[in-house]
């Protein structure tokens, strides 16, 4: 008699998985809503305690920004340069700057991914307009590591 054929799924990602694309995804912006990361990187997540647990894991390496009304949240600096760090190694910091856009407001996120990608901010804006974390990287491109330029 042959066993019975039982169809086993794989399981999926764990949250400890998922929080890691979560803040791969952080390092290369400024600042973010965290429900929609949460859905960029997980979308047929359904499972509140998994979110839960996701965002539980997160919340100790980022720090709360006011836009407007609306609070949102940025990487702090150390986790976000061990997750620039980790996917440069790997050589995936492309693959997740593609798929991370800064939102519109953002200017810090659009200088960021610029000096990744061209080792120098291409773009420009008002200074008047900037943040200090966005003249600090226009003023001190110089300073990111080889590693980060093309």
């Amino acid at each position: 008699m042959s066993a019975p054929n039982i169809a086993t799924s794989a399981p999926g990602p764990t949250p400890a998985d998922i929080a890691k694309a979560f803040c791969d995804r952080a390092a290369v912006v400024g600042a973010f809503d965290p429900w929609a990361l949460l859905a960029a990187v997980a979308p047929s997540l359904d499972d509140i305690a998994v979110e839960d647990a996701v965002l539980s894991l997160v919340s100790p390496q980022v720090e709360e920004v006011m836009e407007g009304t609306a609070v949102l949240w940025r990487l702090k600096p150390e986790p976000r340069r061990e997750a620039l760090d980790r996917l440069a190694a790997r050589k995936l910091l492309d693959g997740v700057i593609t798929a991370a856009r800064p939102r519109p407001q953002d200017l810090f996120g659009a200088y960021l991914q610029s000096t990744l990608v061209n080792g120098a901010p291409t773009l420009t804006v008002s200074k008047r307009a900037a943040s200090d974390d966005e003249l600090r990287l226009q003023a001190r491109p110089s300073t990111l590591p080889s590693r980060f330029r093309r």
